[in-house]
């Protein structure tokens, strides 16, 4: 009687060790993800339309070919 308690005592400690680890392991995923989308994010650099847009035309060009 006292070894079905013993084992049964060893099995649901292994079960709640193996839920810990299976918790620490998705955690562990999310954070590597997170931090790859975040390092992603930082290596594309910012797009700025507003010089693209306030550029004069190029008037040289025009002017060469009359």
């Amino acid at each position: 009687m006292v070894v079905a308690i013993f084992y049964l005592f060893a099995v649901v400690m292994l079960v709640i060790i193996l839920h810990l680890y299976a918790r620490y392991l998705m955690q562990r995923r999310v954070r590597r993800r997170l931090a790859f989308l975040h390092a992603l994010k930082a290596q594309t650099a910012p797009i700025n339309t507003s010089s693209s847009i306030n550029c004069p035309p190029n008037t040289q060009i025009m002017d060469s070919q009359e």
